[in-house]
């Protein structure tokens, strides 16, 4: 029964291989102007600061960093320590340091 049966012959459409470049460019576009609309806001709220405004934010805030930046080297200070002396004792064994050296980063 099967042997009297026949379809249509086949015609192959290349639908699927091409690409929507126009939707592309226009994505595109959308996607630059949005980022051009972007830059042109920051630039517009970019503060043009004085020297006077400088020189207060300085005064204001340099002092703070300075003590914090120096807490915080004190409190690494033996760790740098310790690590310096293991290094001096046995510079191929930098392996078995790795750990003190991770905590070192985290801090």
């Amino acid at each position: 029964m099967g042997r009297y049966f026949r379809t249509a012959s086949p015609q192959y459409v290349d639908y699927a291989y091409r690409l929507p470049v126009d939707l592309m460019a226009t994505v595109i576009k959308s996607a630059d102007a949005g980022v051009d609309k972007t830059i042109e806001d920051i630039e517009q709220l970019r503060l043009k600061y004085t020297q006077d405004t400088k020189n207060n934010v300085n005064s204001m805030y340099l002092p703070q960093m300075k003590r914090l930046q120096e807490e915080s080297l004190m409190s690494m200070m033996p760790r740098l320590m310790h690590l310096q002396k293991g290094f001096r004792k046995n510079p191929l064994e930098f392996k078995s340091m790795s750990g003190d050296i991770a905590k070192l980063r985290e801090m």
